[in-house]
């Protein structure tokens, strides 16, 4: 089947894309993404999760706490400014969209490198998140009847319990936009091609001219399979297992697996 062959049976196939970071920053990135878009996820419903809402802020915050989130978006934000602004004057490129481009990241980066940002404070600073972190981490969960308070919280409209949590979310918001803006960028600069992993098994060095993020595996939905990925910063080897049901180990297939990949490399 030769790459022509490959596109024509992709585009006629439902597939199923397994995104894998290969660097601990894109995986800081994507539990950053995550994170926002199931608290973005429960406020849009027709009725809020009050529970499950405030213990998801909670482990936000305490991620924010622990990571290098904001160093690393610092840092890769400036590596992918420097490589957009090799491409000033290039005839090739718009030079209003890179200008805006440029601009963007330059914003992010303003806010980021501020000494008065501090991400996170208006959760950890907050009475009531305070009293339910105490009690949810030594009960494994939020009981109306130990904490009155919360309760009370709880039965509030949904217009006002949004209003509290857009305020507890306040202050990460430029967070969670630099973190939007930067896995943009690292999709946007895929590389696309069209593998055949002969018994379950590929293996595919990485540019080392480049820093790699992301690995983008698309497959058939019709293919009981799904890919476990292993490597560095210079090579990555791929292997695909077979899903026979939930009470069974997976074992990596025997079979020829045709898939498109996609490296994102800046």
């Amino acid at each position: 089947m030769n790459s022509h062959d490959y596109q024509n049976f992709f585009l006629q196939e439902n597939l199923v894309t397994y995104e894998l970071p290969i660097n601990e920053k894109a995986r800081n990135f994507l539990r950053m993404e995550y994170f926002c878009s199931q608290i973005d996820t429960y406020t849009a419903g027709e009725k809020l999760e009050s529970g499950a809402t405030v213990s998801l802020l909670i482990e936000l915050s305490d991620f924010i706490n622990r990571s290098d989130l904001r160093k690393d978006l610092i840092t890769e934000l400036e590596r992918a400014a420097n490589a957009f602004s090799i491409f000033s004057g290039n005839p090739q490129v718009d030079p209003n969209n890179l200008e805006k481009v440029i601009a963007t990241i330059k914003g992010s980066l303003t806010t980021l490198k501020s000494r008065e940002y501090n991400p996170g404070i208006c959760i950890k600073s907050d009475e009531l998140i305070h009293q339910v972190r105490q009690k949810s981490s030594s009960q494994k969960g939020i009981n109306k009847f130990d904490l009155p308070r919360f309760f009370f919280w709880s039965n509030l409209s949904q217009d006002e319990k949004i209003f509290q949590i857009e305020k507890w979310m306040s202050d990460i918001l430029p967070l969670k936009n630099a973190t939007a803006l930067m896995l943009e960028i690292i999709r946007g600069s895929s590389v696309t091609s069209f593998e055949t992993a002969s018994e379950g098994f590929f293996q595919r060095s990485l540019d080392k001219e480049k820093v790699s993020y992301l690995l983008r595996f698309s497959l058939p939905m019709s293919l009981p399979v799904f890919p476990e990925v292993s490597g560095g910063k210079h090579r990555f080897t791929v292997r695909f297992f077979h899903h026979y049901d939930t009470s069974s180990k997976p074992k990596q297939t025997s079979e020829t697996i045709q898939f498109q990949l996609q490296i994102c490399s800046i």
